[in-house]
């Protein structure tokens, strides 16, 4: 269960989720450190929701793991799937600014989208897609990660490169090669390749047989 009376510093609310950026008072409580996220179950409008299954929080793990600029780390999931933490991820301020206004819920979506606060996601956009489209790709080709690439769920880092927040499927094949070849001559790289192949066989159980395995599920309440 979540840990009782958050009080979050900073809420983006979205239609099927929540984050909250913990204060540190609480994320040093709760985890020793600070600059943490808290990535909430969050449906009011919808009879199909998404959970943080364990799918879900396997393929964000191995994500990071093989890419830690580009994902943000984990750091816990709560059992009931309810809530997934992560470590803050750095942004441009136009690249937060535009993310948080799309889902600002104080913004009237009937409004011209070229005025007001909308026109900064329209910046963050025109700055993110091409990256995030191009990069997507090579995930997918050399690792099997299929990424959102919805602009809402992709953020600019401050060095231009794009870091996404979600993975949708896995390709098991195209995973497992690419862990194949993964170095394993030090001892971190070998932690770090057997962290990999357990997280691996994880989801291959949960693949049933299928190259591809969906990790974004959406349950009816």
């Amino acid at each position: 269960m979540p840990p009782k009376r958050i009080k979050p510093m900073e809420s983006i609310h979205a239609d099927h989720a929540s984050v909250s950026f913990l204060p540190s008072s609480h994320a040093k409580e709760l985890f020793g450190k600070t600059g943490i996220v808290a990535r909430w179950d969050h449906y009011p409008r919808f009879s199909w929701v998404h959970k943080i299954t364990p799918r879900y929080s396997t393929a964000m793990s191995i994500a990071w793991l093989l890419y830690p600029r580009e994902f943000p780390k984990p750091i816990a999931y709560s059992l009931d799937g309810a809530i997934a933490y992560s470590k803050r991820v750095p942004l441009t301020a136009q690249s937060e600014q535009g993310i948080r206004n799309f889902y600002d819920p104080l913004w009237p979506r009937t409004i011209d989208p070229l005025e007001g606060s909308m026109s900064s996601f329209f910046l963050h956009n025109d700055h993110v897609s091409d990256k995030a489209l191009n990069r997507a790709k090579t995930l997918y080709q050399n690792s099997g990660l299929l990424v959102n690439v919805k602009p809402m769920n992709v953020g600019e880092r401050r060095n231009g490169k794009p870091v996404f927040f979600e993975v949708t499927k896995v390709s098991i094949p195209v995973l497992e090669r690419r862990i194949s070849l993964l170095p394993n001559q030090t001892p971190n790289q070998r932690i770090r390749k057997a962290q990999l192949l357990s997280l691996l066989e994880e989801l291959r159980k949960w693949a049933n047989g299928e190259p591809i395995v969906s990790v974004h599920d959406f349950l009816r309440r």
